[in-house]
């Protein structure tokens, strides 16, 4: 039997006690873990509407480059997010 262990053999022992023990947000690093792999979170994509003149005053995303949604009474409606590609319209703040 070996007197001495391997580096690496260190390295994940300690890894895995770090991983099940240490919390964030009140869940353990290797649970938060396992959520980023699972793409339980995806991350935010951030735009503005940027107006765009083809008859009538309307705007695009400025991230798919398609319009947004327009009313007959009120015109151009500038939604938080894009209807298209669901981009946050918070860019420009």
């Amino acid at each position: 039997m070996a007197k001495y262990r391997s580096i690496t053999e260190m390295a994940e022992e300690i890894r895995d006690e770090a991983l099940d023990n240490i919390e964030y947000k009140g869940i353990t690093l290797r649970e938060l873990c396992d959520k980023l792999k699972s793409n339980e979170y995806v991350p935010v994509v951030r735009g503005e509407w940027k107006p765009i003149f083809k008859g009538a005053d309307t705007c695009e995303c400025s991230v798919c480059k398609r319009e947004g949604f327009s009313d007959s009474d009120y015109g151009f409606i500038a939604t938080p997010y894009c209807p298209n590609c669901g981009a946050k319209m918070d860019k420009g703040e």
